[in-house]
């Protein structure tokens, strides 16, 4: 019986688009996450695909192939968390694609929660997700924890698309 699961393996600076090639052509699924930004050089603004997760591609393979898997050039190690493979939930991964189809700007953080009121999204591309919302440099973002890599998403979401999460029958104020 074949268990597939997402895992993630840990490149070498720069390397993550490398990885993807190689692992692509060893016929395993393979994503890598990446979103557009502008990057100013003195003479010109360009706008490139930079990965969201900065050393990380996640490949969607068996526990047992993990070691061969090392060789690959541009792999350094397969994440991690008190020396068991770190793996990513489908329903993690299909999160992570959904908020990298939308083009908004991304924020990647490895901090925990900061204090703040628990939320759902009530509407627009989001509807569902719940999540911390902060106040930051005047906007709303809205961070979601990924549990499988120990890091937090941080999108825009507007005010009218938020609603308090209830809980023990009160009702949080923003």
């Amino acid at each position: 019986m074949r268990t597939d699961q997402w895992f993630v393996a840990y490149t070498y600076s720069r390397s993550e688009k490398k990885v993807h090639r190689n692992l692509c052509r060893m016929g395993l699924e393979v994503y890598l996450p990446v979103q557009k930004v502008r990057r100013k050089w003195s003479d010109r603004i360009k706008i490139v695909e930079v990965p969201l997760f900065t050393s990380y591609v996640f490949v969607h393979t068996t526990r047992p192939m993990i070691p061969r898997l090392l060789g690959t050039d541009g792999i350094v190690r397969f994440l991690s968390f008190e020396k068991k493979l770190a793996t990513v939930r489908e329903e993690e991964m299909e999160l992570i694609r959904r908020i990298v189809s939308e083009g908004e700007e991304i924020l990647v953080t490895d901090q925990k929660f900061r204090k703040g009121e628990r939320v759902l999204v009530s509407s627009g591309p989001f509807v569902g997700l719940e999540g911390i919302l902060v106040n930051e440099h005047g906007k709303h973002r809205f961070l979601i924890q990924i549990e499988g890599l120990s890091q937090s998403i941080s999108v825009n979401i507007p005010d009218r698309y938020l609603q308090p999460i209830r809980r023990s029958g009160y009702a949080s104020r923003g």
